[in-house]
C-alpha cells in the first residue's frame, strides 16, 4: 500500500491510500497499478508527464514540485524526490540488499577492472555472484547490457531483488559519484566498500574537487557498514581512510606505499602480465595476473 511505502516520512495534506503494484519513471512505461515519480533531470521534466502516466494506469504520483492534490489520483509532493524514490523502492523490493553481500567500488578509474576481478574470486570460491556496472548488469549466468553505471534506485533495487530472487549471494557494484550525488543507492547496505581513486574528472556535475570527494566519502561514511578497502597511493584514499577510522569503520589500505596494510613489493612486468608479492603475517602471498600495467 502507498501508506506502508510512505511510512515515516512527513509531507502536507491527506491523501488517499492506494495499492502499488509498480514502480516507474519512465510515463511511456506506466501500465495500470504503477507508483510514477516525476523525476526532473537536465534534459526531461516529469512533471510535463504525469497526466500520460495517469493515462496509463499510474495510482499515485510522487514529485518535488507540484502541489498536492488528487487529479484522479494522489499527487504528493516530497522535499526530496531522489531520497524518497530510493526509501520507495527499497522498501517496495523488500529491502534486498540486507538478504546478500556487497561490495561497493567507487573512484574515477578502475571501478570495472575491480568488479570483474572480485567477480572471478567469488566464483573461484563457488560463490553465486551479480555486477551492476558500465558494461553490465550480471545476474548469475545471465547479461544485460547496463543502460547507466549505477541504475536508477527503481532499477536498482529491483535487479537486487531478482538477484537474490535467483540465488546470488554476493553482489559487487560499482557506484558513481552521480549516483552517490542523486541518491540511486541510499537505503542500501553495503557490507563492504572500495575506493580506487580519485582525478579531476565530472566536475560539471560536481563543481569542485571537494564536492566530488565528499560525494564518494559517502559511500563509506553513510552506506557501509563493515569495512572500507582503499587505495592510499591516492591522496584523496588518504583522507578517506582517516575519516572513516574516526567514524569507527573497519580499514584496509592497499597499494604500492609502505604505509598500507596490503602493500605490493617485488613489482615484476612483462608481455605475460604482472607479478608481485604482498607481505601478509610474517610470509609472502605471491600474485601473478595477466592484466598489464602498475594500475591492474
Amino acid at each position: 500500500m502507498l501508506s506502508e511505502l510512505l511510512q515515516g516520512t512527513s509531507f502536507p495534506g491527506k491523501f488517499r491510500d492506494v495499492r502499488v503494484n509498480g514502480l516507474a519513471t519512465d510515463s511511456r512505461k506506466v501500465v495500470k497499478g504503477d507508483l510514477f515519480f516525476a523525476l526532473s533531470g537536465e534534459h526531461h521534466d516529469g512533471n510535463m508527464f504525469v497526466r500520460n502516466a495517469i493515462d496509463r494506469g499510474a495510482v499515485a504520483v510522487i514529485t518535488g514540485e507540484r502541489e498536492p492534490g488528487e487529479n484522479g489520483i494522489p499527487v504528493i509532493p516530497v522535499p526530496d524526490i531522489n531520497d524518497t524514490m530510493a526509501m520507495m523502492s527499497a522498501r517496495f523490493y523488500g529491502n534486498p540488499s540486507r538478504k546478500m553481500k556487497l561490495v561497493g567500488i567507487t573512484g574515477t578509474n578502475g571501478k570495472t577492472t575491480t568488479s570483474y576481478i572480485l567477480r572471478k574470486i567469488f566464483r573461484e570460491a563457488g560463490l553465486r555472484t551479480g555486477i551492476t556496472g558500465t558494461i553490465s548488469y550480471i545476474i548469475g549466468d545471465r547479461s544485460f547490457r547496463a543502460r547507466l553505471t549505477t541504475p536508477l534506485a527503481v532499477d536498482f533495487q529491483r535487479i537486487l531483488k531478482d538477484m537474490y530472487e535467483e540465488g546470488v549471494t554476493h553482489v559487487v557494484s560499482e557506484v558513481s559519484s552521480h549516483a552517490l550525488g542523486l541518491k540511486r543507492v541510499d537505503y542500501t547496505d553495503f557490507d563492504v566498500s572500495v575506493f580506487t581513486n580519485l582525478t579531476r574528472d565530472h566536475l560539471d556535475f560536481h563543481g569542485t574537487m571537494e564536492d566530488y570527494f565528499r560525494a564518494k566519502l559517502r559511500l563509506f561514511r553513510e552506506l557501509t557498514h563493515k569495512a572500507g578497502i582503499i587505495n592510499i597511493d591516492d591522496p584523496y584514499g588518504r583522507r578517506i581512510s582517516e575519516e572513516i577510522s574516526v567514524a569507527g569503520l573497519r580499514v584496509t589500505t592497499f597499494g604500492l606505499s609502505g604505509a598500507a596494510v596490503l602493500r605490493a613489493v617485488d613489482v615484476y612486468e612483462d608481455e605475460r602480465g604482472i607479478r608481485f608479492s604482498i607481505p601478509l603475517d610474517g610470509r609472502a602471498l605471491e600474485v601473478s595476473s595477466p592484466l598489464l600495467g602498475k594500475t591492474n
